[in-house]
């Protein structure tokens, strides 16, 4: 992975590390809690889940169309280089290679 996409990671990690720790914090708070707060917290509860994946889901994304734009650009400037190449080459037999 690259260093962009590791520190995506570290964001997301953080932030769900900061999240997990305010759940359990409150799981013991709930264990002494009224109804009303129960259930409040089986509402809030599925959505850290649901951010969890979606976190995992976009970290993943953006890694790999990360890498598929790296790979394009490679491709394109391998190309472009590749061309010039030919240019310079066709330029030693004789054509001008600087027009």
């Amino acid at each position: 992975m690259t260093d962009k996409s590791d520190s995506i990671r570290d964001l997301f990690g953080k932030g769900l590390a900061d999240l997990r720790t305010m759940r359990d914090e409150l799981k013991v708070k709930l264990h002494l809690a009224g109804m009303d707060a129960k259930e409040a917290w089986k509402e809030l509860e599925p959505r850290l889940e649901a951010a969890e994946k979606q976190a995992s889901e976009i970290t993943e994304a953006t890694a790999n169309a990360t890498v598929e734009a790296a790979q394009k650009m490679i491709s394109d400037l391998s190309s472009s280089f590749e061309d010039l190449r030919k240019k310079l080459v066709g330029g030693d037999k004789g054509e001008n290679a600087s027009s």
